[in-house]
C-alpha cells in the first residue's frame, strides 16, 4: 500500500475522471462510474493505492 500525499491527490482524482466523464468526442464513455460507482466514489477521497507485485519467483510461461 503507499499513501498518497496531499498534493497528488488532485492529480489521482483528474486521473479518475476519465472513468466518469460522458464525452463521447472525447472517446469518454464513463463506463468506469456505471460499473462501480461506488469504488470510484471511495478511491476519490482515499490517499491510498494498493500495489500488487508478481511473486519474486515468477517466471513467465511456467503456471504461476
Amino acid at each position: 500500500m503507499l499513501d498518497i500525499p496531499a498534493a497528488h491527490m488532485k492529480t489521482k482524482r483528474k486521473a479518475m475522471y476519465a472513468y466518469n466523464t460522458w464525452d463521447p468526442s472525447r472517446n469518454l464513455y464513463a463506463l468506469g462510474y456505471h460499473s462501480v460507482p461506488e469504488l470510484l466514489e471511495a478511491a476519490h477521497a482515499d490517499p491510498r493505492e494498493f500495489v500488487h507485485t508478481l511473486p519474486s519467483g515468477y517466471r513467465p510461461g511456467k503456471g504461476n
